[in-house]
């Protein structure tokens, strides 16, 4: 390291040769300069307190990114068709001089505008839109679990700057080479699961089931929001496993709520039951209540709508804390194996006749 180096740093104020962490701190800015970070980087990470994140930054900007207008010439695509297809999977529109697209994207945007021809512009950006929307929950993801879980470890650990640097670096160069590998692998078999499901036409006969947890507003009131958000997260973690492994899906998660579906009536009830006392045994999840009804479904892209969805939406919240509620349509398809308790005739919001509901327990 020339001395020229830390003169500047220690002008800058962004190191301190006198400092407990000196050391760890002239390693850091070493390892981010080596990497390309400029005076004015390491100023603006340090400003924003997290200057071993500037390590993914650099990751990212290593790569070579064009504007709208380069990406278009390069490339010979219609910049009209880019940003629409841009729009639909819900990225951020920049002015055409701002360097976003990178080369590589070049081959996806001729798949999506050659699908257009086949298919047609509709459906290839209705499609679009659902990739767009489920990577952008994989983005959001992969923040989070890093911005709380992993770095949680790290401060519990004592791991220095320079080591979260790295594992920042890592991390970013895992979700641009490896993770779209792995969505790859996911993704096969998702479709696999989605053939199975009988996924296909404008309506598809399915159970939906909502399943909430109750008095999830003392929940948050009550609880720090790392807490808070183990324990929602656990509850996602538990309604996916238990309907996946029974061929079912979570179709979204709203907030402390799931909404899934699953071809076999009576596989619905099971998995209903089997949520309901896996987070029963968790003594840091409150108890759950839950809707269910059967019927054709209409589907949307990513989505189910319908009735019996409007139905199993409205049920739910009638249910008690620990109850599990039936439809009459469901209850006489479910199959042996279920006890079923009349619980009355109950109205229903937006639904001109009442609805005969029944309680769902095991034999």
């Amino acid at each position: 390291m020339a001395s020229d180096d830390a003169r500047d740093w220690q002008a800058a104020g962004l190191y301190d040769p006198a400092a407990a962490d000196a050391t760890e701190r002239l390693a850091l800015l070493e390892y981010l300069v080596e990497r390309g970070a400029t005076l004015d980087d390491l100023r603006r990470s340090a400003a924003e307190d997290r200057p071993w994140g500037l390590a993914g930054d650099l990751r990212r900007r290593g790569i070579v990114r064009l504007t709208a207008r380069q990406f278009s010439e390069e490339t010979g695509l219609d910049p009209e068709l880019v940003l629409r297809v841009s729009r639909s999977a819900g990225l951020p529109v920049y002015e055409a001089d701002v360097p976003i697209f990178r080369r590589a994207d070049a081959e996806g945007f001729r798949i999506a505008i050659a699908a257009m021809e086949v298919f047609g512009e509709h459906p290839t950006l209705e499609f679009t839109r659902a990739i767009g929307a489920a990577v952008a929950s994989i983005a959001d993801a992969s923040m989070t679990i890093f911005g709380t879980q992993v770095a949680e470890r790290f401060d519990e650990r004592g791991v220095s700057q320079l080591e979260r640097a790295a594992a920042v670096e890592a991390s970013s160069a895992a979700l641009t080479d490896q993770v779209p590998i792995a969505i790859e692998t996911l993704l096969f078999h998702h479709v696999e699961a989605a053939l199975g499901r009988g996924v296909g036409g404008h309506t598809t006969p399915l159970a939906v089931g909502f399943v909430d947890l109750v008095r999830s507003t003392a929940l948050v009131e009550g609880l720090a929001p790392d807490a808070l958000a183990e324990v929602i997260g656990t509850f996602e973690r538990l309604a996916v496993e238990i309907v996946g492994e029974r061929g079912g899906r979570v179709v979204k998660t709203i907030g402390d709520e799931v909404m899934f579906v699953l071809p076999d009536p009576g596989r619905a009830c099971d998995a209903a039951l089997a949520l309901r006392d896996a987070v029963m045994a968790d003594e840091r999840l409150p108890l759950v209540r839950g809707g269910l009804a059967f019927g054709d479904l209409v589907r949307g892209y990513g989505d189910f709508y319908g009735p019996e969805v409007t139905m199993a939406a409205r049920v739910v919240q009638l249910a008690e804390p620990g109850q599990l509620l039936v439809t009459a349509g469901l209850r006489s398809v479910a199959g042996a194996g279920f006890r079923f308790e009349p619980a009355g005739t109950r109205p229903l919001r937006g639904f001109s006749e009442p609805v005969e509901l029944s309680t769902l327990d095991p034999v």
